[in-house]
Parts: C-alpha cells; structure tokens; sequence
C-alpha cells in the first residue's frame, strides 16, 4: 500500500500472510485510492477461500485499522472496510464423542492412561488436572504418588501422551481434530443434554441394559462409589 501509514511490523504479518499469494484480490499492489469497499469485499472472499475464517477476521481488523489512520491523516475520505462482522472471530464447533467412542479412546490407550480418558470427559477434568491428580485423592492411600505416570514410573511425558493419543483416536476412528481436551467438552456436552447439575462431579449417564456401554458404566459406577465420589455415575 502506497501513501498510508504503515503497521508495526509484527503486526503487519498477518495481514501479509493473508493477502500473499497474489492473485487478483492482493490489496499489497494497490495504491490507497484504489482500495474501495468492493476491492476490499473481493480481497476478503478470495482470503475464505484460501485460509482459516479466524485468520481473514484477523487481517481484517488489522487492514481497517490501517485505512482508518489512513482516513485520519486524510489520506482517504473514509474506510473502504465497512463489512459488518467481518471482523468477528467466531470459534470452530469443537467436536465431541458419543459415550461408545469415549469408553473405545481409554480401551485403546495404555491401561495406565485409561482412567485418563474416563475421567477426562466423565468427570470434565482438563488435562493439566488429571496429570497431577494424587493417589490419595481417589483413594489409594497405601502409597501416596501420581495416578497417572509414565513408563517408567515418573510423571509422564506429553509428547509420549501424545503419540499414544493420536493412535488410540486413529485406531476408534474419530477425526485428527478432536484432542484430549474435547473430552471435557464432550463431558459437559453431553451433561447438559442429561440436564444434570453442573456442580456435580461425575456426570449421570444412562445405557441400553445389557450393552457393552451399560457393562462399562456400572463398572464405572462401582469405581466412583468406591472412592466416595458424588454424583456417580448411575445405569438403568
């Protein structure tokens, strides 16, 4: 852009990353006069088609922010960025689990990172939580240390996890985009949909009699009301 104030560099770069390649829409070869509300609504729809919607609203905001000292300085007579919420970050929708995957995800984990994943989306525990849950905290008192270790019995490590993760979700079938903390999500998801009391800790779930999910979650049950937990998990 000719003419205009220029950004901070390091706030100019996603606003470059945005706008390169070049191609018909590239607002870098424009001089100020030549960005108008269309050249800026054509550069914006080229961006969707080539990158992620949080990074286009992103440079948006940055490029308004440009032109608008650029109107300031009366370089322009006023802002060609006038898309109403083109500015808005909107989230992606986190996927969730069914109660099935999630009982599938901790069976093909480690067995020593089972629990993990159960107690991750039953219990809506975050990652950081769980890895430094204590054995005295669900009951095991007769030697007190981490409940989840690595390998060799020191606190594990999360690049390890991680590969472990990423083979269990491969192995159940769930997309490359559902990590470890959409097993929260999944949890409070599908508690809201049971309507239960948020401030319990484990959430009330129920399953067909006689299915392998209604076999789980009595053995879960039985975990949780034996380390007196509230809220255990009830099956009918």
């Amino acid at each position: 852009m000719e003419g205009g104030a220029r950004p901070d560099p390091d706030n100019a770069r996603p606003l470059r990353r945005s706008a390169a390649p070049a191609h018909p829409a590239d607002l870098r070869r424009k001089d100020l006069d030549e960005i108008t509300p269309p050249a800026v609504r054509t550069w914006r729809a080229e961006r969707l088609k080539a990158t992620g919607a949080t990074t286009v609203a992103k440079s948006y905001r940055l490029l308004k922010a440009i032109l608008q000292t650029a109107v300031d300085d009366d370089l322009l007579g006023s802002n060609p960025c006038r898309i109403k919420g083109a500015g808005k970050e909107e989230a992606d929708e986190r996927p969730t689990a069914t109660i099935e995957q999630v009982f599938d995800l901790a069976d093909a984990m480690d067995p020593r990172w089972r629990l993990m994943v159960l107690l991750g989306a039953f219990a809506s525990l975050h990652p950081e939580e769980l890895a430094e849950l204590r054995r005295r905290s669900v009951g095991k008192n007769e030697v007190d240390g981490l409940l989840f270790v690595g390998e060799k019995g020191a606190p594990f490590r999360r690049s390890t996890f991680g590969r472990k993760w990423r083979k269990a979700r491969t192995e159940v079938g769930m997309p490359d985009n559902f990590r470890f903390y959409d097993l929260r999500h999944t949890g409070n998801t599908l508690a809201a949909d049971t309507d239960t009391d948020p401030d319990q800790n484990l959430t009330v779930w129920t399953a067909a009699p006689g299915s392998a999910t209604h076999a789980r979650l009595r053995i879960l049950a039985s975990w949780a009301a034996d380390q007196n937990l509230p809220a255990s998990p009830s099956v009918s």
